[in-house]
């Protein structure tokens, strides 16, 4: 599998090292704008506090995997909750769910900040 370095468009918006793989991977998935995507996940983050009075999540601090669901939920996406290693995702577009991270693979390109192809999923988002 190819690694290409991508942050999504955040450096047109921030400086510096952020937790900011939610965003960097829906956006980069979606075609969205980062910054766009960035408010998207942070209101959707406040809705489940609201709904749930869950803990809070947001595009800066981390989100939960509750929360990642639902953003992809929100776009429309089905979740599919299967193992395996990144670099298998050869064909197709995936929102990938790792361990504490997520990334985006198009076409067995895996495009993200660092190379975590070598990481193993526990479930992914196909676009």
């Amino acid at each position: 599998m190819k690694w290409e370095y991508t942050d999504g468009g955040r450096s047109n918006y921030f400086s510096g090292i952020a937790g900011d793989c939610v965003v960097r991977a829906f956006a980069i998935g979606l075609g969205k704008n980062y910054l766009a995507m960035y408010e998207k996940v942070n209101f959707i983050c406040n809705e489940n506090i609201k709904i749930k009075g869950k803990d809070s999540s947001s595009s800066s601090g981390g989100v939960y995997p509750v929360d990642i669901r639902r953003i992809g939920k929100y776009f429309g996406l089905k979740y599919n909750r299967k193992k395996g290693l990144t670099k298998h995702l050869k064909n197709g577009k995936y929102i990938v769910l790792q361990g504490g991270h997520l990334t985006c693979v198009k076409n067995g390109k895996l495009l993200d900040t660092h190379d975590c192809s070598e990481e193993e999923y526990y479930g992914y988002f196909k676009l």
